[in-house]
């Protein structure tokens, strides 16, 4: 059973979390546990646990961690040999700037780990498949593979194709692919080329308005126009397109273009990205993490979709050592974690009083 989330609640989590723009760690030193202020109470495997910041050198860390390029805005309250550890997702990945919302979704629900292929770099789904006669594949500029190869963790991935072609000919196209999260603007660049050499190229951009358009033929700019129109020579050509939508949403795309007229062009990556696979979101969901006698535990690999998440309360509670704002965050949780995949099933439940700093921009 999942548990709504107040409204009222939501409102200042949503301010708390999407504001969070920093790597930096943070540790409120002066706060003492004579309030008590940070604490974690409950059961793990039917054992009794309490944590309290200041007691017995518990502290209580807010960070926000990077899951696969995505931030995960978390808080850890810790006394060396055991420790509760709860994480919220980034739901607005493609923002080029953070925006402030003003709530989270309705309800807060744990992330699993996919045991199907989320993206899947195939060879055969490129439309000129019969001109090529291999793709080794990259990403995040490592190879991972030869024609084929699965994605299961989403994330934002550079994916880098080195493709060869029948004539012997190595050419490469790269393209930034979201996978497992919402899209909240995308485009695919499309073209045309006479015989004459005349390109024309647009994007195609769904209802999303544009604010405007960059492009770059070979890294190096050529037009900010809707459409661009130039005459190229017979040779292969990295087209990129950097579009801003309205939204704010800021995303690059580069095409191959075939000045030869020889068939081997490829628009962009785009018809990768966006199988339905990927479309199993992630955003704003949960990750909690149990660390005990060296051993950690995460919710993330066991199906979660029935425990409970309860917020019970936001307050402001002040400024950390680097000047940041301090919020208080009150949960219940009951959840089972496991240190593998499909593991042993270790039930946790727990009620906390977590912090979630501000940083200053």
């Amino acid at each position: 059973m999942r548990r709504n989330v107040h409204k009222y609640l939501i409102a200042i989590v949503g301010v708390s979390v999407m504001l969070i723009t920093s790597c930096k760690k943070h540790s409120p030193d002066d706060i003492q546990s004579n309030n008590p202020v940070f604490t974690t109470v409950g059961a793990f495997d039917g054992q009794d646990f309490s944590l309290v910041a200041g007691d017995n050198n518990a502290y209580m860390f807010t960070m926000v961690n990077e899951a696969n390029g995505v931030n995960l805005y978390s808080g850890k309250l810790t006394d060396g040999n055991f420790s509760i550890e709860l994480g919220i997702y980034d739901g607005f990945v493609d923002y080029q700037t953070k925006q402030i919302y003003s709530e989270l979704p309705d309800e807060l629900i744990f992330a699993t780990t996919s045991t199907n292929a989320l993206l899947v770099l195939d060879k055969e789904l490129f439309a000129n498949v019969n001109l090529i006669s291999g793709i080794k594949w990259s990403i995040d500029g490592v190879v991972k593979g030869y024609d084929y190869f699965e994605v299961y963790e989403p994330g934002i991935y550079l994916v880098t194709a080195e493709i060869t072609f029948n004539d012997s000919t190595i050419e490469t196209l790269s393209s930034e692919l979201i996978v497992g999260y919402q899209r909240h603007a995308n485009f695919q660049i499309k073209h045309y080329l006479n015989q004459n050499g005349m390109l024309m190229a647009w994007i195609e951009h769904g209802n999303e308005p544009i604010e405007k358009v960059r492009w770059f033929l070979d890294g190096e700019p050529i037009s900010d126009e809707p459409q661009v129109q130039l005459s190229i020579d017979p040779q292969s050509y990295n087209l990129t397109a950097d579009v801003s939508f309205e939204n704010s949403v800021v995303r690059s795309k580069t095409m191959l273009v075939d000045g030869s007229l020889s068939g081997k062009f490829i628009d962009d990556l785009t018809f990768l990205e966006t199988g339905t696979l990927t479309l199993q979101n992630q955003d704003f969901n949960l990750l909690l993490k149990v660390e005990s006698d060296n051993v950690t535990y995460w919710s993330s690999y066991l199906d979660n979709n029935g425990s409970n998440v309860e917020i019970t309360g936001v307050t402001h509670f002040g400024k950390n050592p680097e000047g940041d704002e301090v919020y208080k965050l009150s949960a219940h949780i009951s959840a089972n974690v496991s240190n593998a995949i499909g593991g042993v099933v270790h039930q946790v439940e727990f009620d906390a009083v977590f912090g979630i700093a501000i940083p200053n921009e």
